[in-house]
């Protein structure tokens, strides 16, 4: 009988605030380390758990500059909204994948070789990602993918992406000389950059829980399953989702 794969908990972290982002990681860090130094000999782990809490730390001292800004929560949306603008015009796309008239098929193939050549703007820093995304914008807008945008009826998701960027660019540009509109960017991008190093650490994590099935792995997965569990269950609270029994986690402003 095959062994059962373990996993995760599920949580997104997307829709964590920043500070609810600082202090997610910060308890799991914190909790895989009081296993002690006898039990994390793992020298790959303890690498990227060490790069994972220089990350956070400077992402928590970020957070602190902009924490009186009264623009920096607006500047996070506004990002939201764009990329959740990509995301959908994808969705849309995907929708055709198995369609049964042949020039939809085509059209929608066409779509997808231009969405992969630029798949995973929405996760680069802003100036490489308003680099890729003007260019994207200018060729689904160019005569070579016009048509297939107008078949596919993708207009809509289209136009959404170039309003969402441009309101993102006018509300960062007309302060771009101002300190807490910088100290707002520096959080944004040290967010990416603390979500990919996590997201390669639990990967690391996960590998080797189902690998080798020993400590300080399974163990570690436990610690940081309370967690992810006690974060989804805030998440779901506070769009009024039915979430878990798990005690709601405390979300108090970093100091």
């Amino acid at each position: 009988m095959a062994k059962e794969e373990k996993i995760f908990e599920s949580v997104n972290l997307y829709k964590l605030t920043n500070p609810e982002l600082s202090q997610f990681v910060d308890r799991q860090t914190s909790d895989i380390e009081a296993q002690g130094t006898e039990v994390l000999t793992d020298a790959t782990m303890n690498e990227l758990l060490a790069v994972l809490k220089t990350i956070a730390l400077d992402f928590h001292q970020a957070i602190l500059q902009i924490q009186k800004s009264p623009y920096s929560d607006l500047l996070f949306s506004l990002d939201k909204v764009r990329d959740r603008a990509v995301r959908n015009y994808d969705h849309a796309l995907k929708q055709f994948k198995y369609s049964e008239i042949p020039e939809e098929l085509k059209a929608y193939h066409k779509l997808l070789i231009l969405s992969s050549t630029y798949k995973g703007f929405e996760v680069l820093n802003y100036e490489a990602q308003t680099k890729e995304m003007k260019k994207f914008l200018e060729a689904i807008d160019s005569d070579q993918f016009r048509t297939e945008v107008t078949l596919l009826d993708l207009g809509g998701y289209v136009n959404k992406i170039k309003i969402s960027e441009a309101k993102f660019n006018q509300h960062f540009d007309s302060r771009i000389n101002e300190v807490n509109t910088k100290a707002a960017y520096k959080a944004l991008v040290l967010r990416r950059i603390l979500q990919k190093d996590y997201n390669h650490f639990t990967g690391y994590i996960l590998a080797l829980v189902n690998g080798l099935d020993k400590e300080p792995y399974n163990n570690s997965l436990k610690l940081m399953n309370t967690t992810r569990k006690a974060y989804d269950t805030l998440v779901k609270r506070r769009e009024g989702l039915k979430g878990s029994d798990v005690t709601q986690p405390e979300t108090e402003t970093p100091t």
